[in-house]
């Protein structure tokens, strides 16, 4: 059995948590408060995903020349095209479902993002922001005017 002197060397311990390596029930408790505290993340993690899985963002375009749906994790899943389409060429088209689509990739983002912090906590949320924004630049914490501006329908929650 290592000595006190031997656990505060090596584990960091004071005489006031020296208590929880050396006493028996103590550790117990420990053990069993840490497994309560795991199990309640676990159902944590199996309830965001349900949630992250109902997120469906609907985006138009200022005209509405393209409407689109993205998932929570950005993948397209419905692509529209609208009368006022037939007015654009080929390239402003692209483009056009281009910028909508990363759009309404933003949108999603900020809602996985939203619900992680609620069920998660800051610090993971804050790891899965960083990764969108590290592939679909600042995805900001609200929606802008302009929003309203291009008359989007906003986001769709499928519950």
């Amino acid at each position: 059995m290592c000595s006190a002197v031997a656990l505060q060397y090596f584990v960091g311990v004071t005489d006031s948590t020296q208590s929880m390596f050396t006493d028996p029930e103590a550790m117990r408790e420990r053990v069993a408060r840490q497994m309560e505290e795991a199990h309640e993340r676990a159902a944590n993690a199996a309830a965001l995903t349900q949630r992250l899985k109902q997120i469906h963002v609907d985006v138009d375009s200022k005209r509405r020349e393209v409407s689109l749906q993205v998932n929570a994790s950005g993948l397209l899943t419905d692509l529209k095209f609208g009368p006022a389409a037939t007015e654009l060429s080929l390239e402003a088209i692209a483009s056009l479902v281009l910028e909508t689509y990363q759009d309404a990739q933003r949108q999603a983002a900020q809602q996985a993002v939203a619900l992680t912090e609620e069920a998660m906590g800051e610090d993971i949320a804050g790891r899965m922001r960083s990764d969108y924004e590290s592939r679909l630049g600042a995805i900001g914490d609200d929606s802008s005017d302009d929003d309203q501006q291009y008359g989007m329908r906003g986001m769709l929650w499928n519950r």
